[in-house]
């Protein structure tokens, strides 16, 4: 059974922002056997868990948003990151995905030890509520607190601390050593 909800941020949207509302709060509330599925009825949204035989999904989804979103990362570092992504997705225990009414993916997130590791989402989708959707998801289910985000994709950095995150600190590399500096940002 799917659980129905308003898209964040949507008219007539009864739901607190992140800000005003502590994520465990939010889970307690949202604790139930049929929370594992969140339907956005207002853009016909859903939630749930990500099947192998979507990871090659997942990862053209990926390179579109990098496409989009990360101007400074060049074709040769795409090709040394799409496979590593590719490989990553087995190994990420807390991945979600969100799904189109059509039921296909358009976009993930994925958390580990609370550090929300990747969110992507399909372009055409960008500014429709499915990236709060999600990260609404990693602190209800995954207890993600913290996130480290690219300096050089200011939109990204904004969705963040609109939802709360904060400045801890600034590494002045990637964590493959690339010269993309990294901000390091908590609830």
């Amino acid at each position: 059974m799917r659980r129905a909800a308003t898209c964040p941020g949507s008219r007539g949207s009864s739901r607190r922002s992140t800000r005003s509302s502590s994520p465990r709060k939010a889970s307690a509330r949202r604790n139930s056997p049929d929370s594992r599925r969140l339907r956005c009825d207002g853009g016909g949204m859903e939630i749930s868990e990500i099947r192998p035989d979507e990871y090659d999904r997942a990862a053209e989804l990926w390179e579109a948003s990098v496409r989009a979103t990360h101007t400074f990362v060049t074709e040769a570092d795409l090709d040394v990151f799409r496979p590593l992504v590719r490989a990553a997705f087995p190994e990420i225990a807390q991945l979600a995905g969100l799904r189109g009414d059509d039921g296909l993916l358009i976009g993930f997130i994925g958390v580990a030890d609370g550090n929300v590791e990747m969110l992507f989402l399909d372009p055409a989708y960008r500014g429709r509520g499915g990236g709060t959707l999600l990260l609404q998801h990693a602190f209800t289910h995954f207890a993600a607190t913290s996130v480290d985000v690219n300096e050089q994709n200011p939109a990204a950095v904004g969705f963040y601390e609109h939802h709360g995150f904060r400045f801890v600190s600034r590494s002045t590399h990637d964590t493959t050593g690339k010269p993309y500096p990294i901000l390091h940002l908590k609830l």
